[in-house]
């Protein structure tokens, strides 16, 4: 299963199964319900002897075989159609190999019962088989979900199914398992004994805790295979049970059960929650063929990349679901969101409140000591207690300051210019009307400086606006390098800027200010090719008592208009410099 690199994933649809409808049943799952109501009708009521033994023994090896052969044909589809081997066809493929395992362990015991007419020998290679089972369904949901979460999640994930499996374990020590080991008289059989309900525990943990965190997405192991595994699981701890053990026969509603797990498996593989995907064929240019339901109509279906190995959203045409526009993701029903929340938040809780009951259960039989196995269990459940309150205290510090970042973030981006990081109009008016509350107290004037680069339009147009962005973020450095700290310098539009000057102001500071501005920015630009060469129209505006933010801007945007009337490239205050300038014992500017 390696990578094909023959070319490109080619464009899928989803068409449904004959007889299928998108909110309808498919065939497969009438027919398994027929099945599983003839084995269940033949368990209570039929006749005993061959025919309940052969629909128990031999009916399980071939519901097992048919779980194993349509999970596998699931793989090849995946892999045929993907053209690459990703997690979910791992998956399918460990999945199908556990159902195998099962088939081999069913059809030893039927030997041994129909062929042989002899119960099967303990250990046998059926108890083996079958030990194989749950170890291979755990591979196959753990890898199912390998490449979907974070590392914490899986931590989360391991911490979760540790919760639900210790208690489920303290509980099936106290009412079964432990007295099914004092009857063992072997270490092997003691392994067999505990290591087969130990791995049912531990995937029925791992599938409570899987659907807590997520549902089923198409491509991977969905609900309905998770069903027929937690169906199989139970039956298992039911026939833990001594008192089930020892009056277990073949054909009767256990193995129905089990028949029906298995079943639930194959068709829920085969039919993957109802539809199949095949290949849409293209036409001499190449393009993806229309289906019979339509263009446009589409679902997102997660797969792999063929050329990284990494997963992407593949566009899967399906009937009655219209997309236009593009592909959208299928999420959980909003009717199970509130639930799944829910039982991911009290899962831990409801573990360890399990896991208490046992205790107590087994601290109240006042005839002997606590059993050391419950204390160890418990004591383990405990630390996984606190280890998952700790990293949920850990997840939830990092979330605030992800969202305080975020709000920062946010922040920065609503007052900032995006191309040069400079302040926006926004946060200029803010700045400008607290200079101007500030200084007119204290009769100090505010000035205002607007300019606009001589020749930029020149440059768009020769080197293009890639070159002319990079030209605004180097001018918009030089203008910041020009000044003072507590100087505010925005980008007001386009290649206009302004800058206003609030702290120890002066009318000849101002224009100095102003002058070694155009200056800098009068020298050559080298981004790409040849040097460019910009100048600079730059007007000048002083603060009046009882005026407005936007009434001296547009004053400065006027002066502004004056330098460019004027020939360009020059510094050109306002008229009311002047007045400013005698008020405060300077020298009238010759440029007002």
């Amino acid at each position: 299963m390696g990578l094909d690199r023959r070319g490109p994933i080619p464009a899928l649809q989803m068409r449904r199964l004959p007889g299928a409808r998108l909110h309808g049943v498919p065939p497969g799952y009438t027919a398994v319900a027929v099945l599983i109501a003839a084995h269940a009708s033949v368990s209570l009521v039929g006749p005993s002897g061959a025919v309940p033994a052969l629909m128990g023994d031999a009916g399980l090896a071939a519901a097992a075989a048919l779980a194993s052969a349509a999970c596998m044909h699931r793989t090849v589809l995946m892999v045929r159609h993907y053209r690459m081997a990703c997690f979910r066809c791992y998956s399918w493929l460990l999945a199908g190999l556990s159902c195998l395992a099962a088939a081999v362990g069913n059809a030893v015991w039927a030997w041994y019962e129909l062929v042989l007419d002899v119960a099967p020998p303990s250990p046998s290679a059926a108890d083996w088989s079958f030990l194989f089972f749950g170890p291979l369904a755990l591979a196959a949901f753990v890898t199912a979900h390998g490449e979907q979460v974070s590392l914490s999640a899986r931590i989360r994930l391991l911490l979760d199914t540790t919760l639900v499996a210790g208690s489920l374990f303290v509980v099936a020590w106290v009412v079964a398992l432990a007295l099914a080991i004092e009857r063992v008289d072997s270490p092997v059989r003691t392994f067999l004994v505990l290591g087969y309900p130990a791995f049912d525990l531990a995937l029925v943990s791992l599938l409570l805790a899987l659907r807590a965190r997520t549902p089923g997405e198409r491509g991977g192991i969905g609900t309905g295979v998770r069903v027929g595994y937690l169906m199989i699981v139970v039956c298992d701890s039911i026939f833990t049970m001594p008192a089930v053990r020892n009056g277990y026969r073949s054909g009767g509603l256990l193995d129905t059960g089990w028949f029906a797990g298995y079943l639930v498996i194959a068709v829920a593989a085969w039919y993957g929650d109802g539809w199949r995907p095949e290949r849409v064929g293209r036409d001499a240019s190449g393009a993806g063929q229309d289906s019979a339901c339509g263009a446009g109509c589409s679902i997102g279906l997660h797969d792999c990349d063929a050329a990284t190995g990494r997963e992407v959203a593949l566009t899967i045409a399906a009937p009655d679901i219209p997309a236009p526009g593009g592909t959208r993701f299928i999420d959980s029903p909003s009717r199970w969101g509130s639930l799944l929340r829910t039982v991911r938040g009290i899962l831990p809780y409801l573990a360890a409140a399990f896991c208490l009951a046992g205790v107590l259960a087994d601290g109240l039989d006042t005839a002997r000591r606590m059993d050391p196995v419950v204390l160890i269990a418990g004591a383990a459940v405990l630390v996984a207690l606190v280890a998952r309150q700790a990293l949920t205290l850990f997840e939830n510090q990092r979330l605030t300051e992800d969202l305080r970042r975020a709000a920062a973030t946010l922040q920065h981006h609503a007052y900032h210019d995006p191309l040069t990081g400079l302040a926006n109009r926004a946060l200029l008016t803010d700045r400008l009307e607290h200079a101007l509350t500030q200084r007119q107290a204290e009769w100090e004037p505010v000035a205002v400086i607007f300019l606009d680069l001589d020749g930029f339009k020149g440059v768009n147009d020769s080197v293009g606006h890639e070159t002319g962005d990079r030209v605004l973020v180097e001018a918009a450095g030089r203008i910041s390098g020009s000044l003072r700290v507590g100087d505010t310098v925005a980008r007001f539009g386009g290649d206009e800027f302004v800058i206003v000057l609030e702290v120890g102001t002066t009318v000849g500071g101002a224009l100095v200010v102003a002058e070694r501005i155009r200056g800098r920015l009068c020298e050559e630009y080298r981004i790409e090719g040849p040097a460019h060469h910009l100048g600079a129209s730059i007007g000048v505006a002083f603060s009046e008592p009882g005026g407005s933010a936007s009434n001296l801007l547009r004053r400065a945007d006027a002066a502004m208009y004056r330098a460019k009337t004027a020939g360009r490239n020059r510094v050109v205050a306002e008229p009311l410099a002047a007045t400013w300038a005698i008020s405060h014992g300077e020298t009238a500017p010759i440029n007002a």
